[in-house]
């Protein structure tokens, strides 16, 4: 008999009528049983061994189900797998990523000797190890999640053929086998990035640093000249016919330049932790490899600006390939092969997507509006208004003077424009360039 909605079913993909009531009904099922867990199960070393003796499908359904299919895939069709991780943000997206390395790690040395096993184990302990670091720099506290993670992740786990893990590569930071001097030198440089938020600005014939404590510190630990960075903080230096002009900045601009050069720096550190980690996990070219990506989620917060909307897209494009190889192309592969098949009914965001980044579409304005000088938040509202009024997945408030929405697959979700010109813009000045480039911190090339 096939399951029900009335059914008490521990993977409710397994559910006929697949809507919320039917996964609301077998939650509370579940619950008045006292079985709390419907997808995730325990994570200790009997639960992978005995996951890595059955099929997909065989048993409860499980994380290490999942990893353990890819590992199968890998060996059984030779060829590479991926693993997308997807959900709203604190949905445990992260945890996930890392349960799937632990699996994969445990299971590439079953099939060792026992010589090779300290050497494997050392890279994968490396691999293991590495995402404490990543979180460290990368997460921080959101509305939703204490432990967000404010980056992209994909992971690469490369296996030879006797299929353990020969080594990986992280796409996003850098770690393992620091050295004393640079420890003390990315703790420099972090500190340097502290202080150098604290530098507040008063006028007085343009932006000038009200107090030098917190300039001179900064100057101090990034190994710059605190003249030099006064003045790049409180005027711009530019070469006219070869000749250098300097322009004093206000208050809001010196603001600006500083905290440009904050994230400037923080984002090359974190790049450099992150080569630095894939140097120690490095493995040879000639390998197959488990990709995991693990990015940001969806969010839907009370006030959305230009962030949630880029992390928003990067989740419909996510959905989209779901979409595609779950439904598309599973069903042309069933015409294809005369197969019997009933339609399956699924919502298409190709929609939301064409607002978003076809031709006119919200990136272009954006794009177009950010090239216009005198171009502001509210004339990109007024053009976006005006060219995607009449569009279902567009939705312009009947009150809110900043907003404009978008209905994604996840829901509404109404963005502030305010911020979106210069946060796309993204200038950086060449001369606070230069300047950051004397540092003597080798973390900073």
């Amino acid at each position: 008999m096939p399951p029900t909605s009335t059914d008490d079913l521990e993977d409710m993909a397994a559910l006929i009528d697949l809507h919320e009531g039917a996964i609301m009904y077998n939650l509370f099922q579940r619950y008045q049983q006292d079985k709390i867990y419907t997808i995730p199960g325990l994570y200790d070393q009997s639960t992978i061994e005995h996951y890595s003796r059955h099929h997909l499908g065989e048993i409860s359904p499980h994380i290490f189900a999942i990893a353990n299919e890819c590992y199968r895939c890998l060996w059984k069709r030779h060829d590479n797998q991926c693993v997308l991780i997807s959900g709203e943000s604190g949905a445990g997206k992260t945890e996930s990523t890392k349960l799937i390395l632990k699996f994969l790690s445990a299971i590439s040395q079953h099939s060792l000797e026992l010589s090779c096993m300290e050497k494997i184990a050392s890279v994968e302990q490396a691999i293991l190890e590495s995402s404490p670091i990543m979180e460290a720099f990368g997460n921080a506290k959101t509305v939703y999640n204490n432990n967000s993670s404010r980056f992209g992740k994909f992971v690469q786990l490369n296996f030879c053929q006797k299929g353990n893990i020969q080594g990986g590569r992280i796409t996003a930071m850098e770690v393992m086998q620091f050295t004393t001097e640079e420890v003390r030198d990315v703790l420099r440089l972090l500190a340097g990035i502290l202080h150098l938020g604290n530098i507040e600005f008063i006028t007085a014939g343009g932006a000038q640093v009200s107090f030098k404590t917190a300039l001179t510190r900064s100057a101090e630990l990034l190994g710059l000249d605190s003249t030099q960075l006064t003045e790049a903080l409180t005027q711009r230096s530019m070469i006219l016919r070869g000749e250098e002009i300097l322009t004093p900045l206000n208050i809001q601009q010196a603001i600006d330049s500083r905290d440009s050069a904050a994230m400037a720096l923080y984002s090359q550190c974190f790049a450099w932790v992150i080569k630095k980690i894939n140097s120690r996990i490095k493995g040879k070219d000639d390998f197959k490899s488990i990709g995991i990506l693990d990015i940001f989620g969806f969010e839907n917060f009370e006030v959305n600006r230009f962030e949630q909307f880029n992390i928003n897209y990067a989740n419909e494009k996510l959905q989209e390939y779901f979409n595609k190889h779950i439904f598309s192309l599973e069903q042309l592969e069933y015409s294809r092969e005369g197969l019997q098949w009933e339609d399956i009914d699924w919502t298409d965001n190709g929609e939301c997507l064409d607002l978003i980044e076809k031709k006119l579409g919200l990136l272009a304005l954006i794009n177009e509006e950010s090239h216009f000088p005198q171009a502001t938040d509210k004339t990109l509202l007024a053009k976006l208004h005006i060219q995607h009024a009449n569009n279902p997945f567009y939705v312009k408030p009947r009150v809110a003077v900043h907003n404009f929405g978008v209905k994604h697959y996840a829901g509404e979700v109404q963005y502030d424009v305010r911020g979106i010109l210069e946060k796309n813009r993204d200038t950086f000045r060449d001369d606070l360039l230069n300047l950051l480039r004397e540092s003597r911190i080798r973390c900073i090339p």
